[in-house]
């Protein structure tokens, strides 16, 4: 098994056990759901972020990371963006 066949099995086990379309972690763009048993989840392949989040804590991570790119989240210094 290449890396690229390993990639996609841990795409499609992780889009399982968070119920959703294995296309999230493909995304250009951030993407955040909401969810019930998780407080808080962060994943990351390389062009976006996926998160989930409590309903409590959704809507904060989208205004604070919708625009931010992937690298800086993983990569950076937090503290300009959660100011």
């Amino acid at each position: 098994m290449d890396k690229k066949e390993k990639m996609l099995l841990v795409k499609k086990q992780l889009s399982e056990s968070w119920k959703c379309d294995i296309a999230a972690f493909d995304s250009k763009q951030n993407i955040f759901m909401e969810t019930q048993d998780t407080f808080f989840q962060m994943v990351t392949f390389g062009q976006n972020v996926v998160m989930r989040a409590d309903k409590l804590m959704v809507d904060w991570c989208y205004e604070k990371f919708n625009s931010t790119p992937a690298s800086f989240i993983m990569d950076s210094d937090l503290d300009r963006v959660l100011v």
